[in-house]
């Protein structure tokens, strides 16, 4: 008999771990949450008794059949499998959810916990994403420490990504932390994967503002490092692809309330900061006229003209 290799058998227990998920148990929480009748809930995808079979966990039921009974509720997928797993976070949702609260906060001793568990669990599982996960923790620590991501970490993190340029949310976050130990040569090419994917990042909100904020990161990184070449072919992609432009405003628009809170809460130099590097990038991207607006935004909510943010500097 051929012997399993590791990632077949981790396939497996992934794939026993979600058939055990308590499934229709789930969906009849959902159903009478919303007040909704098996019939109702049914529609014409499925009979009642079928239905009604599956949330008593009698029968299984296609992934394609529960997707449109979900849709037909306005449940994400996401927002079941979150309840199923008993409102806990997946493995790759709960790591970066702890690294972004342990960057935000500065906590050493939490980044340290990270990378010793990533440690341990990429020495149990010999999973590449699980060494991406160290390499990434790490990354986020010596960030804090001025330090450098070594090349042959930075690459292998490159060389996981570009196996496959079609980039889901798990590797659009590691991209963001590793993003500022990738090489300027490369950069064009994490931009020319990200721009070439537009239509399908649009169809998920939270990869959407992720792909734009990593693309922003990369031209002011371009224009920091005086690439200006690359920063030109850059923003002509960005002209022409009206979508993800889009998806830009949107992003600096965030951060520029994001900044005004800062300012307005007492922490004035970083809201400054933030409010010069989005109207920089807007003038970069040619958006005078929403540089403008969100200037007269900001001094609304602040009592301050950015002029004098300018002056200060």
């Amino acid at each position: 008999m051929t012997q399993m290799t590791s990632k077949a058998c981790q396939q497996q227990h992934t794939r026993r771990k979600i058939m055990e998920l308590p499934i229709g148990e789930t969906f009849k929480d959902f159903r009478t949450d919303k007040n909704l009748s098996l019939s109702e809930a049914a529609g014409d995808i499925v009979t009642k008794s079928f239905l009604s079979k599956f949330e008593r966990g009698g029968t299984s039921i296609s992934f394609n059949n529960l997707l449109q009974l979900l849709q037909r509720m306005n449940v994400t997928v996401s927002e079941f499998l979150y309840r199923a797993y008993g409102y806990m976070w997946t493995g790759s949702a709960a790591f970066f959810n702890r690294l972004s609260v342990a960057a935000a906060t500065g906590n050493v001793e939490a980044l340290n916990k990270l990378i010793q568990q990533a440690s341990t669990k990429y020495t149990s599982s010999g999973l590449q994403s699980d060494k991406v996960n160290l390499i990434v923790a790490r990354s986020v620590k010596l960030t804090f420490e001025d330090q450098s991501l070594p090349n042959n970490e930075t690459s292998q993190v490159l060389d996981y990504l570009f196996e496959s340029e079609d980039w889901l949310h798990y590797d659009l976050k590691v991209l963001t932390y590793i993003l500022p130990f990738i090489p300027p040569d490369m950069l064009p090419h994490v931009s020319h994967a990200l721009i070439k994917h537009t239509e399908e990042y649009i169809r998920v909100g939270i990869n959407s503002r992720i792909v734009a904020e990593v693309l922003l990161n990369i031209l002011a990184r371009q224009i920091e490092l005086q690439h200006l070449h690359d920063a030109q072919v850059l923003l002509h992609d960005l002209d022409r692809n009206p979508t993800i432009r889009s998806m830009m405003m949107f992003s600096i628009n965030l951060q520029s309330l994001k900044a005004a809170y800062e300012y307005v809460s007492g922490q004035t130099e970083d809201g400054s900061k933030e409010m010069l590097w989005a109207l920089d990038t807007l003038r970069h991207l040619g958006s005078d006229k929403l540089a403008k607006r969100l200037s007269t935004q900001w001094q609304e909510l602040t009592g301050v003209p950015t002029e004098e943010l300018v002056n200060h500097q």
